[in-house]
């Protein structure tokens, strides 16, 4: 605040030679010199200058302003991200993963961030998901559908119908990348650390027949 007011005195052109003189600290002294300023300003009523005049003492702090780094600027930018982050993260296992990931961004390594327990998260929300747009769950009746049971295997002249020209699951296109959206994750941490999936690569990675049932490894 007390910025702004030094780069709006200083377009008067009455006040240049005054408002310059007012140094980046020693606030008793900017206080009066602001004062001093105020009055030669043209205002519309006297009321407008004394609401002025007596806001000024809360606009400028009470210490000196302490220059800092841009190391410790950064630094305190981070603690402060840190700190509003646990607004949105203050209960349950996984509430300190988004001040872990805040800290890895802060150290600027380059390399991908990774958490066990954000594995876990997604693994939990994978198994755990019973809506209609499950991929685990799109998977599994397209598998179910496809298998001969009698031979234990998929035909190939079925290929075409399961999988587009990419190699993937028609249906499983359609589905919902796994993603945390429950009111729970939204004061877990798990929301604000993972907005949304962007992609997945999902592989079938082994297939057994066993009766009418199967078994299968997804990765």
């Amino acid at each position: 605040m007390k910025i702004l007011i030094c780069c709006a005195l200083m377009k008067c052109p009455q006040m240049q030679d005054v408002s310059k003189n007012i140094p980046a600290y020693g606030l008793g002294l900017v206080k009066i010199q602001v004062c001093f300023i105020v009055k030669h300003i043209y205002f519309k009523n006297d009321l407008l200058k004394i609401l002025f005049l007596r806001a000024i003492p809360c606009m400028l702090p009470d210490e000196p302003v302490r220059r800092v780094s841009k190391q410790e600027s950064a630094g305190l930018m981070f603690d402060e991200f840190r700190e509003l982050a646990k607004l949105f993260s203050f209960q349950g296992a996984y509430k300190n993963i988004i001040t872990e990931m805040i800290t890895h961004m802060q150290e600027n390594s380059g390399t991908p961030y990774s958490s066990p327990l954000l594995d876990k998260a997604l693994k939990e929300q994978i198994l755990n998901d019973r809506s209609e747009q499950s991929s685990l769950l799109k998977i599994k009746r397209v598998l179910k559908a496809a298998i001969n049971y009698e031979y234990g295997f998929i035909p190939l002249d079925e290929k075409d119908d399961l999988f587009d020209e990419k190699g993937n699951l028609k249906e499983v296109n359609g589905a919902v990348l796994p993603k945390f959206d429950s009111l729970l994750d939204r004061t877990n941490g798990l929301v604000i650390t993972v907005h949304d999936t962007w992609s997945t690569h999902i592989t079938l990675e082994s297939l057994e027949v066993e009766g009418e049932g199967f078994r299968a490894k997804v990765h």
